[in-house]
């Protein structure tokens, strides 16, 4: 989470690794939950459930392309300027096919109207609001002071918890554009 929000802090995404390229994966939204549900198994997974999700169109636009797979020796016979999306391929020792990967070249930068954000609970999001104002009101019931709370925050980003996809499972990867939809940078919202 803490690396999410330096993420949406700074507005873009970085090749932090410095391997020349900034990964995605076009795997289904509503296969995730149970993809991170295998990861959590694992001492030390290798994904975690937190992201920015932007539209397979607009990567394309950016000049994002899927990796190419192949055997170590194939990767000679593609062009330098090609390389970039090479990934190998090695049957039973190195398959990372199931990724569905996409890779660009140099820094991503990230308008909130055309990305969306995945944490991993509903309670996450509310790192995606600006400047909570709190209510404190209360009254008087049998002798006793009732007080109530409610707070209120501005959305900086449209958002979905990966419980929620679990939830989900179901419905398509257009339904969950729908649900996306919805949501409108700049909403008020309680929490």
């Amino acid at each position: 989470m803490d690396t999410l929000n330096k993420i949406l802090d700074d507005g873009k995404l970085i090749d932090v690794g410095r391997k020349g390229v900034i990964c995605f994966t076009e795997a289904p939204l509503t296969s995730m939950g149970n993809l991170f549900d295998i990861f959590n198994a694992y001492p030390d997974p290798l994904y975690a459930p937190y992201g920015v999700a932007l539209d397979r169109e607009k990567l394309f636009k950016l000049g994002a392309r899927p990796v190419i797979y192949g055997t170590p020796e194939e990767k000679k016979l593609l062009s330098k300027e090609m390389q970039w999306r090479f990934e190998p391929y090695i049957p039973t020792a190195h398959d990372f096919t199931w990724l569905r990967e996409w890779r660009i070249q140099g820094d991503v930068i990230l308008n909130p109207e055309e990305i969306f954000v995945i944490t991993k609970t509903q309670a996450e999001i509310t790192a995606n609001f600006d400047g909570l104002d709190v209510e404190i009101d209360g009254d008087f019931a049998d002798g006793e002071w009732h007080p109530m709370m409610s707070a209120y925050g501005t959305r900086n980003w449209k958002a979905i918890p990966m419980e929620a996809m679990t939830d989900l499972t179901l419905l398509s990867d257009q339904q969950v554009k729908d649900l996306i939809s919805q949501q409108n940078i700049g909403d008020t919202y309680g929490l």
